[in-house]
């Protein structure tokens, strides 16, 4: 009598584990690991994000890095300058919307149609008002790419603006 390899011996004790499990456990097995791919996906692209935001701050436009979620990612010294918030204030926080555009309906409006223009993957020369810290107005020309992840899905999109306000006038 010949001895099976050491092997095949592991793989037939491994899926006799797996067939004795009752269907509702590997439901359960798949579901939490979708939810931990998930959250390494995410930590992937945060650690990526914070590569990003040193090149962010060498550009000499506005660079914003948003989620899924509208929270802040990413906020370069540009955009601190121009927009008068700092990145401390901002970054997982979404409350910032209301503060750049106080108005509900012109809000809504501008998230319809950056949600319009993600669809498309691509943001080019979008024109918004914004009110800054300090309550003046600026005219900011946007554009975005969005980021994804490694199995194709959006997990954020890349912002970049300039401030067109004297141009405008």
């Amino acid at each position: 009598m010949t001895a099976r390899p050491k092997s095949r011996v592991k793989r037939k004790t491994r899926s006799s584990l797996v067939k004795k499990k009752l269907p509702q456990e590997k439901h359960q097995v798949r579901k939490v690991n979708r939810l931990t791919q998930a959250k390494k996906s995410t930590l992937k692209l945060i650690r990526k994000y914070d590569s990003y935001s040193k090149i962010q701050d060498s550009l000499s436009c506005i660079a914003i890095l948003v989620d899924n979620q509208a929270r802040i990612l990413s906020w370069n010294r540009v955009a601190e300058k121009v927009l008068g918030y700092k990145r401390k204030e901002v970054l997982g926080n979404n409350k910032i919307w209301e503060w750049l555009y106080p108005e509900p309906a012109y809000r809504e409006e501008i998230f319809k149609k950056a949600e319009e223009l993600i669809r498309r993957q691509k943001l080019a020369n979008y024109e918004n008002t914004v009110v800054t810290r300090d309550g003046s107005k600026k005219v900011i020309s946007w554009h975005g790419n969005q980021l994804k992840d490694e199995s194709g899905r959006v997990r954020a999109v890349l912002a970049l603006g300039s401030d067109v306000t004297e141009q405008k006038r």
